[in-house]
This record gives structure tokens, C-alpha cells and sequence, in this order.
């Protein structure tokens, strides 16, 4: 399987954050068709070990209403393996987009991406400001 270097959602805002649609190259990126994943919880394809993380995330970025916000995470792929992913989220209207780009966890560019997430979002700050 060749692999996109990204891919974007919509996801609703509930608290499951479930899935609306999906661009296409999800499926070079994580091996899923679009059918599998519109209206599951999207952290149904979070990496097991990310899932609490992703979820603080989430719950922060709704609450302080942020109007963007960038995490790095795994994404578990349809074969089980995790994958690297910078996301960077952003609120519109009633639902949120994830633009999702796959990183190469051996990269520097990597662990820089990943201390500069909380960084970010700090900065963005949050429409109610």
C-alpha cells in the first residue's frame, strides 16, 4: 500500500467525535474505504496507546471553543500498525475538519512537530477571547 502524505475529515462534534466523510487518500494513508469509517467514533481508529491523549485533546479543544489546534498522534491502519500523524483541527460551524499529514517518526522534523503541538495551540487561543 503506497501512502499519502495526508488526509482530511470532518468529524461531527459530539463527544465520540463521528466521522462525515473522509477524503479519498485515507484509504493510501490508513487502508480504510470511506463506507468503514462514516459515522463511527473517530477514535475508533486512534492507536490504543494515543487514545487517552486524543481524547484530553479533544475535550480541551471543544471546551475552550479553540479555533485550531494541532496534535501529533497514531492512527491505527486497517492492518494494525500504527501511523504517525500530525493533525491540525479546526472548528467550522457544527462540525470540525482534521487535516491529518503522515510523518516519519524517524525525522527530526518529527520530534519537532511534536513539541511544537502545545505550543500552537496555546497561541491560536480560543474564540471566546
Amino acid at each position: 500500500m503506497s501512502r499519502a502524505a495526508n488526509f482530511i475529515s470532518f468529524h461531527d462534534l459530539s463527544p465520540e467525535g463521528r466521522i462525515l466523510w473522509a477524503s479519498p487518500s485515507i484509504f493510501d494513508a490508513l487502508g480504510y474505504e470511506l463506507e468503514e469509517l462514516v459515522g463511527r467514533c473517530g477514535y475508533d481508529i486512534v492507536y490504543p496507546e494515543d487514545y487517552t491523549q486524543g481524547k484530553e485533546f479533544h475535550k480541551e479543544s471543544f471546551i475552550n471553543d479553540l479555533v485550531a489546534s494541532q496534535i501529533v498522534v497514531r492512527y491505527k491502519a486497517k492492518d494494525g500498525r500504527p501511523v504517525h500523524c500530525l493533525c491540525v483541527v479546526s472548528l467550522c460551524y457544527d462540525f470540525a475538519v482534521n487535516s491529518v499529514t503522515i510523518l516519519d517518526e524517524a525525522a527530526e522534523a518529527y520530534l519537532q512537530q511534536r513539541e511544537h503541538s502545545p505550543v500552537m495551540t496555546r497561541r491560536v487561543g480560543s474564540k471566546k477571547e
